[in-house]
């Protein structure tokens, strides 16, 4: 059970006698998750340590990652459907700090097209979609812009630095505690704001907040010659987050199962 509520855990309850909780995050369990509904659970496992990312970033932590002098490649995540133009918004900019902006972008991206024209007239900027070997490019890269999604674990387990932003309530818990532990570099939260509105009511273009994405821009071009803070970053994530997650929790479930046998 990944993240379960109370409510959930309740349901369940009633019908199997084990189960697991999961969090694989930086985050604590949830407050409305009750110390006696932990109780039932076989194991409650929490923390990075579980995070369950792809094979190919459990190698990646044995291999060594270079925090060069100065940051030249910047990779670029924002998601399947990046609803809010992060890639778009930042690319062209980018491309004037670093001489290699890979994005990485599906091709149901809202902006597909129009980052493909933009890598024409700037020909430092990459679009990548499909790529088998995540790890690898990742790897290649000296800074990092993505959202606090399962990206960013896997940035960290890579130990590229990131500059990061949310655009989900969770993700800005992630994000802020990230920025807490010295494990990335946050910006705040991209969703617009529109006049007269919350403060996560919808723009009508539904573009970023151009606040988030200035502060993003310029974060960027601090870090780019600022090579201690970019090693201390790539450490302490690579401390925290080494990749074998999926293993550990595939180990437990296997344990469960045959104690229910």
């Amino acid at each position: 059970i990944v993240d379960a509520t109370q409510e959930l855990l309740n349901g369940v309850a009633q019908y199997i006698d084990k189960y697991i909780i999961v969090r694989g995050t930086v985050q604590t369990l949830p407050e409305d998750v009750s110390a006696e509904l932990y109780s039932y659970a076989g194991e409650i496992l929490a923390g990075t340590a579980y995070a369950p990312l792809r094979p190919q970033f459990a190698g990646a932590a044995g291999k060594p990652y270079i925090v060069k002098e100065k940051a030249e490649t910047l990779f670029v995540s924002t998601g399947g459907s990046d609803p809010y133009h992060i890639a778009y918004l930042t690319s062209a900019a980018a491309a004037e700090l670093f001489p290699r902006v890979d994005v990485v972008c599906g091709t149901y991206s809202p902006d597909y097209e129009a980052l493909l024209a933009l890598s024409a007239e700037h020909p430092g900027i990459q679009v990548r979609s499909s790529v088998d070997d995540m790890a690898g490019l990742m790897a290649e890269a000296d800074l990092a812009v993505t959202a606090g999604g399962t990206t960013l674990y896997e940035l960290a387990a890579v130990g590229v630095p990131s500059v990061i932003y949310s655009m989900s309530d969770d993700q800005a818990i992630d994000c802020a505690l990230f920025k807490e532990k010295g494990l990335g570099f946050y910006v705040g939260d991209v969703r617009p704001k529109a006049e007269g509105g919350g403060e996560n009511s919808p723009a009508p273009d539904n573009s970023a907040d151009p606040a988030v994405i200035r502060a993003l821009l310029d974060k960027l071009s601090g870090l780019k010659d600022d090579r201690p803070a970019r090693q201390r970053a790539s450490r302490r994530m690579r401390e925290r987050v080494e990749g074998k997650g999926a293993g550990r929790l595939a180990d437990a479930l296997f344990d469960l199962a045959c104690v229910m046998m």
